[in-house]
């Protein structure tokens, strides 16, 4: 199963920005939903897991595209860590 791992860096969001690290992760969470991804909760993060669908690859795929040209994101991501492999 396809799955990814993605740490913000919380520390920095919350001294640097008016928006706070909820925002942030409410938005990746509804990007990802709006795929069929599923979200659990890890230390430090959060898992996104594919359902072992022929499309799932594509879908992260371009779920990263996207969030690649956010700067809300590419400024404040520590870690996006491909958890299929662990």
């Amino acid at each position: 199963m396809i799955k990814m791992i993605i740490k913000m860096n919380d520390e920095k969001i919350a001294e640097q920005h008016d928006y706070a690290i909820e925002q942030v992760c409410s938005n990746i969470d509804r990007i990802f939903k709006s795929k069929g991804m599923e979200k659990k909760e890890i230390d430090g993060g959060m898992e996104y897991a594919g359902h072992e669908l022929p499309t799932d690859f594509a879908y992260f795929g371009k779920i990263m595209i996207g969030l690649k040209k956010q700067p809300w994101f590419m400024d404040e991501v520590r870690a996006v860590i491909d958890g299929s492999l662990q």
